[in-house]
């Protein structure tokens, strides 16, 4: 059994009641001067919600739990934190993220108009890309172009602020097909998994964890796609 702790209420408590607030000052006008507690808010909120992971078994972990209308909704906070971004204008002049603005920068990735290049040609396949593939024919495109470029980054806090590039980069078809719990897209988020439980402390228990629950869930439902299967990462080690 895989061990780990379960949020208390006091914790649920004072996790609702920052939500609450930080909507109610949403609904109102914002000042200059809210803007950038605003901004760290969402952003620790962010953190806060991914590191909330209450599974305290595999089984009891998505994908292979039954499926809930709120699974994933970690994944998609990054279409709230871009309003915000827009609402609040953190690398404004005076603001004090104005100072990260290089590593803000350095967040989005460049992706090909289309084809494979840099693609590793067995994750090319099993993602059905080819020279001809773009972001509006291809689910997996954006997802996978980040990812190889994920990879080849040193596994240290410097590549910290561009893990999440998976997250807020990735378009909605590819978000549909984890919802559906889509085995090329499960081998994806595994994947990422893989290398962002390596320099983001706050994903690496909810990585360890749904990373075997997505193997499991792998063998238990698609066992004989064994091209998948070869792709997939090595368990990630924690206290069994």
């Amino acid at each position: 059994m895989i061990t780990c702790s379960r949020r208390t209420t006091t914790e649920i408590h004072h996790f609702s009641q920052c939500v609450m607030l930080f909507n109610q000052k949403l609904s109102q006008h914002i000042c200059p001067s809210d803007r950038d507690p605003l901004w760290a808010t969402a952003a620790l909120l962010g953190i806060m919600t991914i590191a909330s992971f209450d599974a305290v078994t595999t089984e009891e972990a998505w994908p292979l739990r039954p499926s809930n209308p709120l699974d994933l909704e970690w994944f998609r906070l990054g279409d709230g934190k871009k309003i915000i971004w827009r609402l609040t204008d953190p690398l404004r002049p005076g603001g004090i993220f104005r100072a990260m603005a290089h590593e803000y920068a350095q967040l989005p990735f460049e992706i090909p108009l289309a084809g494979t290049k840099g693609v590793p040609s067995e994750l090319a396949e099993v993602c059905n890309m080819d020279s001809s593939c773009n972001e509006n024919n291809n689910p997996y495109f954006v997802a996978v172009h980040v990812l190889v470029q994920l990879q080849k980054l040193p596994t240290d806090q410097t590549a910290s602020i561009r893990m999440v590039s998976f997250m807020s980069q990735s378009q909605q078809p590819f978000r549909d097909l984890l919802q559906e719990k889509d085995p090329v897209a499960l081998l994806l988020l595994a994947l990422w998994y893989a290398q962002a439980s390596r320099v983001l402390w706050w994903i690496a228990q909810r990585a360890r964890i749904e990373s075997r629950s997505i193997r499991l869930y792998l063998e238990k439902f698609h066992r004989h796609n064994i091209k998948v299967h070869r792709l997939l990462p090595p368990p990630l080690l924690g206290t069994e």
